[in-house]
């Protein structure tokens, strides 16, 4: 195992979501109205969906990386994230919006 370990970076997080999936979740939770902006105007046209595409989908990876669930590292999902901390925030942020 501690060679495994020893061997290159390890990826710290257990899946990947698009941006989509985001507001439907923010909103799910909050029962609000979430607005969605991408990046994409700053890149330029000729690889503009290229980087749309990569933006929202792409990891080569397996997520959890093996590794951390064979050393019981536990997870959590986005919606426990909005639920503990995004909610919170935005509250004290914005006290008369939730």
């Amino acid at each position: 195992m501690e060679t495994e370990v020893e061997q290159g970076p390890i990826p710290l997080c257990s899946y990947t979501i698009t941006g989509k999936e985001m507001v439907e979740t923010i909103t799910r939770v909050t029962h609000g109205e979430v607005k969605y902006f991408t990046m994409t105007d700053t890149v330029a046209d000729p690889i503009k969906s290229l980087f749309g595409f990569c933006s929202e989908y792409w990891y080569p990876y397996e997520l959890p990386p093996p590794i951390l669930a064979e050393l019981g590292v536990k997870f959590h999902s986005f919606e426990d994230y909005v639920r503990e901390k995004v909610v919170p925030f935005m509250k004290e942020m914005q006290p008369h919006a939730f």
